[in-house]
């Protein structure tokens, strides 16, 4: 259910106005329960967020491309993408709401907003990726709703049994 008097107070920053390690803290918080419940799976993903972390808030070519999500004063959230193949194509990168947040459409707005600056620069092609796992279902939800479809399904390269989920959505070329 979307709360629309929590939609209406989210802001957007760089990422300048929070320390190193808030990234990789709020994808720990958003990926808690996963790593709680097979730790073997998810803990590789520990190092992986805080290089994220690192190369974001010390490669500032990098650091453009992830905003911070307020509410009130409260850090709620991030977003991220890569557009280093625009305007053919860019990518989504991490984006998460902390769990005390979750399922009051920030989720919707941090992907708007990464659509918005992606269509900013004229890309046609935006991709996302996830898993096809029970936990990632809202992540699926979310780019149906928005418009992406499911172009591929492979094997997820840590765990064969696992699809991981190609999702796409095309605008039409610039005029």
């Amino acid at each position: 259910m979307t709360d629309a008097s929590n939609q209406t107070d989210l802001r957007f920053t760089e990422i300048v106005h929070a320390p190193e390690g808030s990234l990789a803290s709020l994808l720990r918080l958003a990926y808690g329960p996963l790593i709680t419940r097979n730790s073997s799976r998810w803990a590789p993903e520990l190092a992986a967020w805080a290089d994220f972390d690192r190369v974001a808030f010390r490669t500032p070519e990098v650091g453009r491309c992830v905003f911070l999500s307020w509410q009130h004063e409260t850090l709620v959230g991030f977003g991220s993408f890569d557009p280093r193949a625009a305007p053919a194509s860019a990518r989504i990168g991490h984006h998460c709401v902390v769990p005390d947040r979750q399922h009051r459409g920030l989720g919707t707005l941090q992907l708007q907003e990464i659509l918005r600056r992606l269509r900013g620069v004229g890309v046609i092609a935006v991709d996302a990726f996830t898993l096809d796992l029970p936990f990632f279902a809202p992540a699926c939800h979310l780019y149906a709703k928005a418009g992406f479809g499911i172009v591929e399904r492979t094997p997820w390269t840590r765990d064969a049994t696992v699809q991981r989920l190609h999702f796409r959505k095309l605008y039409p070329p610039a005029s």
